[in-house]
């Protein structure tokens, strides 16, 4: 049973790298009376406003809706792909000890 954690748990991290927000790479940040805005694509993004998003699972019609706040996705989005490093990093570190490194 210890042998599928692993599995599992980079199952899970691809799962929400996969998810997360890939506008980022075109994105430029504005200073506004104050707050912090972010243009995505020629888009001016506020922070503070909710955006939903619908999920559906593989082999179903029926999607699950995800509300958060645009900084909120960011942060989900920044943290998935920082485990998806840390992931990858530790995989490699048990090849190398593997293979005699």
């Amino acid at each position: 049973m210890k042998n599928c954690r692993p599995g599992l748990v980079i199952a899970a991290a691809l799962t929400l790298a996969a998810c997360s927000n890939v506008a980022d790479k075109d994105s430029n940040v504005v200073e506004k009376s104050g707050k912090t805005i972010t243009m995505v694509s020629g888009k001016v993004v506020d922070p503070d406003e909710v955006t939903c998003k619908t999920y559906k699972k593989a082999g179903s019609r029926i999607g699950t809706k995800h509300c958060l706040r645009n900084s909120e996705w960011k942060l989900k989005s920044e943290r998935a792909k920082e485990t998806t490093e840390s992931i990858q990093r530790q995989s490699k570190q048990v090849g190398d000890k593997a293979a005699g490194g």
